[in-house]
């Protein structure tokens, strides 16, 4: 009767233990939904925009949030609020169709805030080699071709101003930096141009002109309505509207004396401890912001100009409040929106941009972007950010420009959210795992046989205890490494630009179709066969004829010194057979080469022998008898006895006898000479480095890692582990099926 009363108890009091355990995990899981989709939700909305034509050369962005973009093969595309394409023109076609020309490459284009007119310049790549710049205007179904005239200078270099009724465009990337002065309303219209030119005090009170040459192009280029400032790396330009009176000599050479310039027409100076990295000019209240390699904002006021002498410097003030995290882009390293005062400012090897608001001069946050950002403009709010950037890897060595997009108060959250995110996902998988064995407990009524599990397990907790550390620091310094690497693998990843960028499986496209890959992995599969017969076959012979000396003194001899062998450090063997046996000079076979009057190979150093020179080092290839050989000393005399009496011979006796129960040892010595032939980066890298026909995979590997190129290294790591583990789960379930029959 107590049995019939005490039996069912403790099924109901560990089911009604299990069911309050399985909703609790539910919840948690749920909770972790919760969280992986908030985390989502909140990440920031980056895009990268979908481009029609060629490489984009420009954006420009509206009041009204739209966005254009030009790109070089002529392709205008605007598009709305939303970033969806609602026109598309050419604007090459439609030049050349006034100018007369067939096919051409857009360079610049360009569009001030407050005009209506674009401006861009074109280079001709059919019949005579010119390029022209023309003006346009938007008529809601086209672009109107204004006027076009023939443009002389470096096109690439070109920085483009309009102001008061002219077109300014300073060419940077000439011997000789120089200003040329358009007509807005006809472009044919006589110019005025001018080479530009740094000033200073002689010491007989003469002014010292020398020409300008902006090694890395132009900082900012902005105007009051009266003077256009130019900012530059080698100091400061202020140059009127009317400066045909101070036109530059160049037939006079790249320097020479004058007794005086009007300072009212044109003027050159330093700044006074400031090294430049970018700046903008704020109009309404005429100053001049400066961002400095000392990470600080410096601004002046642009009427102090006007009490400067020649060979003055200007002093600059520092901005409070306005200080960088880190250095600066080294040259344009600032983007301003006139519309808001912001400015947005790169920085040198960083993928963050900081924005500062230039109407208080204070920085206001920094956030993570993008590296190599050529251009950025702002959209309808100074939260929305489009920007140019070139990636060599996602786009081609061309290293095309890519439009992007992000929400710059999202940028900032963006590693909480990321984290937060990490943390769903592995809460998440702990407890869909724990509701799947608890699921399995309570509907197949399992409830017993799991609490025994559990009683067991608390038994011995203190084993499991003392295990814990070991498993903790194997996930971290292991499994995370492996699936860190995993996932590097899809991404292009380099020292120069460490972001993580999806590449549509560039990398593994390089890894099974580049001819370095395919040679690669045919010496490995030559190294793999090679590797597994010598690992084999002559130490099963050694072994076998160990164990059948019938002089035993002989017989611990043989095995002393086959021993000593294997004492030897792997490397320092490999050092070994490439400097006392293959070396060209001191090697021992070239050594008898000479000797009989031959002359010397270069067994390492040939591509006809540097391949078989490394798969025969390790000769006689011994290492692995011990193991065979202790397995055949354990089979047992009776055997052999039985064997002797049926009068079977010696190598009957080895394929009948000693083979067959020394399997074990042969699968062990077989999976562990395939693992270590795949992983086997020292014997190739120490001999040849990878050269003259011997690289594997593992060696390309190393060698990406060197260049830095992580990416395409994790990539060979992925295919080499998926090659290890899928030899290494066929093997173990192979065992597992002879132990079980």
């Amino acid at each position: 009767m107590e049995e019939q009363i005490g039996n069912p108890a403790p099924k109901k009091i560990r089911k009604g233990k299990s069911k309050p355990a399985l909703f609790i995990s539910v919840g948690i899981l749920v909770a972790a939904i919760c969280m992986i989709v908030a985390s989502v939700i909140c990440l920031p909305r980056d895009k990268i925009i979908k481009t029609k034509g060629g490489n984009v050369v420009e954006v420009i962005a509206f009041e009204n949030g739209g966005l254009l973009y030009a790109a070089s093969d002529g392709t205008v595309a605007v598009m709305n609020e939303k970033r969806k394409v609602e026109k598309v023109y050419n604007i090459v076609s439609s030049v050349g169709e006034r100018v007369g020309f067939g096919k051409g490459i857009l360079r610049k284009f360009y569009k001030d805030a407050d005009s209506d007119n674009y401006w861009g310049l074109i280079s001709v790549t059919d019949g005579e080699s010119s390029t022209w710049l023309f003006k346009a205007t938007e008529n809601g179904e086209n672009f109107i071709i204004d006027d076009a005239v023939i443009f002389t200078g470096d096109a690439d270099s070109v920085n483009f101003l309009e102001r008061g009724g002219y077109l300014f465009a300073l060419c940077s990337g000439q011997q000789i930096a120089s200003l040329t002065r358009f007509s807005v309303n006809d472009l044919s219209a006589p110019t005025l141009g001018t080479k530009l030119y740094k000033c200073s005090q002689d010491d007989d009170d003469k002014i010292k002109l020398e020409a300008i040459k902006m090694a890395v192009g132009v900082d900012c280029m902005d105007s009051d309505g009266e003077y256009i400032y130019v900012l530059y790396d080698g100091g400061f330009l202020r140059i009127s509207f009317d400066f045909s009176t101070e036109i530059y000599d160049e037939s006079k050479g790249r320097s020479y004396l004058v007794d005086n310039i009007d300072t009212s027409k044109y003027f050159y100076f330093n700044l006074d401890g400031v090294s430049s990295r970018g700046g903008a000019f704020v109009e309404e209240s005429g100053k001049f912001f400066v961002v400095a390699q000392d990470e600080y904002i410096h601004t002046f006021d642009v009427s102090e100009i006007n009490y400067l002498e020649v060979g003055e410097t200007m002093e600059c003030s520092r901005v409070r409040g306005a200080y960088l995290q880190s250095t600066p882009a080294a040259h344009k390293s600032v983007f301003y929106d006139k519309r808001t005062k912001k400015a947005y400012i790169l920085h040198e090897s960083s993928k963050d941009v900081t924005r500062a608001d230039l109407k208080t001069g204070k920085t206001e946050l920094t956030a993570s972007v993008k590296f190599d950002i050529s251009r950025i403009v702002q959209g309808k709010s100074a939260n929305d950010l489009y920007y140019l950037y070139t990636d060599k890897y996602e786009t081609g060595a061309s290293g095309r420009n890519i439009l992007g997009f992000t929400d710059i108060p999202r940028k900032l959250t963006e590693k909480t959210f990321k984290e937060l995110l990490t943390t769903g996902i592995c809460v998440g998988l702990v407890a869909l795992t724990v509701v799947i064995i608890l699921t399995v407990i309570v509907v197949g009524h399992k409830q017993e046989q799991a609490v025994k599990i559990v009683k067991k397990i608390f038994r011995q907790k203190f084993i499991y205890l003392a295990m814990l550390p070991s498993l903790i620091l194997l996930v971290i310094f292991c499994y995370y490494e492996a699936i860190a690497s995993i996932r590097l693998s899809f991404y292009d990843y380099t020292l120069e630009n460490p972001s993580m960028i999806w590449n549509n499986f560039a990398n593994y496209k390089e890894v099974f179709s580049s001819a370095k890959s395919g040679e690669a992995f045919g010496n490995m599969a030559l190294f793999l066969a090679f590797d597994l017969f010598v690992a084999i076959g002559p130490p099963l012979l050694f072994a076998f004829f160990l164990s059948v000396m019938k002089l035993e003194k002989l017989s611990n001899a043989v095995r002393t010194l086959l021993f000593i062998t294997g004492v030897v450090p792997s490397v320092a063997g490999m050092l070994i057979w490439k400097t006392g046996i293959y070396d060209t000079e001191y090697g021992a076979l070239n050594f008898i080469i000479k000797s009989l009057g031959g002359k010397p190979v270069d067994f390492l150093g040939s591509t006809a022998y540097a391949k078989w020179s490394v798969l025969l080092m390790g000769f006689p290839f011994v290492g692995g008898y011990l193991i065979f050989y202790g397995g055949m000393m354990n089979i047992p005399s009776s055997y052999y006895e039985a064997a002797e009496l049926e009068g079977i011979g010696i190598w009957k006796r080895l394929f009948y006898i000693d083979i067959p129960l020394i399997v074990p040892q042969l699968k062990y010595i077989f999976i562990m000479s395939f693992i270590h032939s795949l992983q086997n980066f020292a014997r190739v890298f120490t001999t040849t480095s990878g050269y003259h026909g011997t690289a594997t995979p593992i060696v390309i590997m190393y060698q990406n890692m060197l260049s830095h190129n992580y990416g395409l290294a994790s990539a060979y790591a992925t295919v080499i582990f998926v090659l290890l583990f899928f030899a290494t789960f066929l093997n173990l379930r192979k065992q597992k099926r002879s132990l079980e029959d």
